[in-house]
């Protein structure tokens, strides 16, 4: 049986299912792809996987050559292809993200409406 940490007793009664239904989305799974012509497997969550999907469309490739880049990139072991992957998809967000505010920041200001006194 499953016991509440101490200052927890009073709260409400834990259900251990409920992490898996309401995360189920982020679970890490194990997908089989082709890199540089080679049969191999990546464990990524379903979101890292659908951005890293989106990104090689946005950028008209092919989701396995994109793969080979990301690989090519990797320093020869010190990094697995699941870690790389989910670099690249930081990094890619970070970098719109980055973008959207310099937009942002490059808008001037509205003038203010004349004030009748």
């Amino acid at each position: 049986m499953f016991t509440k940490p101490i200052g927890y007793q009073n709260s409400p009664p834990i259900r251990p299912y409920t992490y898996q239904r309401t995360w189920s989305h982020s679970l890490v799974r194990k997908r089989s792809v082709v890199v540089g012509g080679m049969k191999t497997s990546i464990s990524v969550e379903d979101l890292f996987w659908s951005e890293l999907r989106r990104s090689a469309a946005a950028k008209g490739r092919r989701l396995n050559d994109l793969l080979a880049e990301i690989e090519a990139a990797m320093a020869p072991g010190q990094i697995n292809l699941s870690s790389a992957v989910r670099l690249y998809v930081l990094g890619e967000l970070l970098r719109e993200r980055n973008a959207v505010t310099a937009s942002i920041a490059a808008i001037e200001p509205c003038p203010s409406p004349p004030t009748s006194t």
